[in-house]
């Protein structure tokens, strides 16, 4: 996790950043430092599917894809709630605008929960994304 500045008086962020398929949590970090936002708590988690060779992604292809995008709502579901719980342990008087941003599979994860998730969310961004088959609900 990495944060900026907190000035307490203002709202803080939460800050998501998910990779694309095959890159690597510090890809996304390199450029998330690039933001230099300001009030910001940045949380760049790694893709819990192993596609193979050292590739990670958010979820599989082909016919397991319904089944994966659901674990991967779940697993960003507990990504946020940690983050939020580790917030609280701090500031228990303050709360989390929860964000996401991604590039390539990583715009699509930010997208996929966006309409799946769980959690409200402040402000999404996708860089180069897409949506995947849908698990039917």
């Amino acid at each position: 996790m990495g944060e900026t500045e907190i000035d307490e008086k203002k709202p803080v962020n939460l800050l998501i950043g998910f990779h694309g398929a095959g890159s690597t949590p510090e890809n996304i970090l390199v450029l998330g430092n690039r933001l230099k936002l300001q009030n910001t708590l940045m949380v760049f988690p790694e893709g819990q599917v192993n596609a193979g060779d050292g590739i990670w992604s958010w979820w599989e292809d082909g016919p397991r894809q319904n089944e994966t995008v659901k674990s991967f709502v779940t697993y960003t579901s507990q990504i946020i709630d940690s983050a939020h719980q580790h917030y609280s342990n701090i500031n228990p008087e303050r709360k989390l605008r929860t964000c996401l941003w991604g590039f390539s599979q990583g715009g699509a994860a930010s997208l996929t929960y966006t309409i799946l998730g769980t959690h409200s969310l402040f402000k999404v961004a996708s860089i180069c994304g897409f949506l995947p088959e849908f698990p039917d609900q």
